[in-house]
């Protein structure tokens, strides 16, 4: 489907008890920006996908785990497998996440998983590395399957971690990070397993970010953006 298309996509018709699920979150407060680190809730949110086109891929799986300003929810943990019975997987991504079209075949049904998702982090900023692609896949699939759309703030590790740390902004990936900081990851390209480094890469820059008299949300998510921004310019 193209993107155009997709635009005018009809609203999907939900069951009664998903739709009243779905007004529930709705109805749900949304944090301040100008919340201080000190009492700052986090979901670190991971997605796996069937491939890596944004506008075509669909959502496999969404790993998460909720977050305080110093400490990880480890029973908050949880990995939502949505149902696709005969996703098209590509091969290289496949060898990645390991998620075969059998797994798929017996996830969760996608409006009940994605439901689940939204219960699973309210209102709360969201956190990812490389951010825009778990927002992108997320934002797709709740318009698509729940006809709403995913306002939740997101904070981007990818751009934070270099702009607390500027003398190892060389390194990129979340690999070169979690090496950086000793963090082993077990479970790596599973979306729960990446969920859970990222939030331990989440405490380390909360922690640097309290060191450096840092003290609100608006102020971490804008060094984020500023970041953001100045790479984007030195690459053209």
């Amino acid at each position: 489907m193209s993107f155009l298309a997709s635009l005018f996509r009809p609203a999907p018709v939900l069951e009664d008890a998903i739709e009243e699920r779905v007004s529930h979150w709705h109805t749900l407060p949304t944090p301040s920006a100008h919340t201080p680190l000190d009492r700052a809730r986090f979901v670190v949110i991971d997605v796996e996908t069937t491939g890596l086109d944004m506008h075509s891929d669909e959502l496999l799986s969404v790993g998460l785990v909720p977050a305080g300003p110093r400490s990880v929810e480890i029973d908050g943990l949880a990995e939502i497998v949505l149902r696709h019975e005969r996703a098209r997987v590509d091969k290289d991504n496949l060898v990645i996440h390991g998620i075969t079209p059998t797994e798929s075949a017996s996830g969760t049904e996608v409006a009940e998983a994605l439901v689940s998702v939204l219960e699973h982090i309210g209102k709360s900023w969201l956190v990812a590395f490389h951010a825009d692609f778990d927002r992108v896949m997320l934002t797709r699939a709740f318009k698509r399957h729940l006809g709403l759309k995913l306002k939740n703030p997101f904070l981007d590790l990818a751009w934070l971690l270099p702009a607390l740390y500027p003398d190892q902004a060389g390194l990129r990936s979340l690999d070169e990070w979690l090496g950086h900081f000793g963090i082993a990851a077990p479970a790596r390209h599973r979306a729960s397993g990446d969920a859970l480094v990222t939030a331990e890469l989440l405490l380390i820059a909360l922690s640097e970010a309290r060191r450096q008299g840092r003290t609100d949300l608006r102020g971490l998510a804008g060094l984020a953006d500023t970041q953001a921004r100045l790479d984007r310019m030195s690459a053209h």
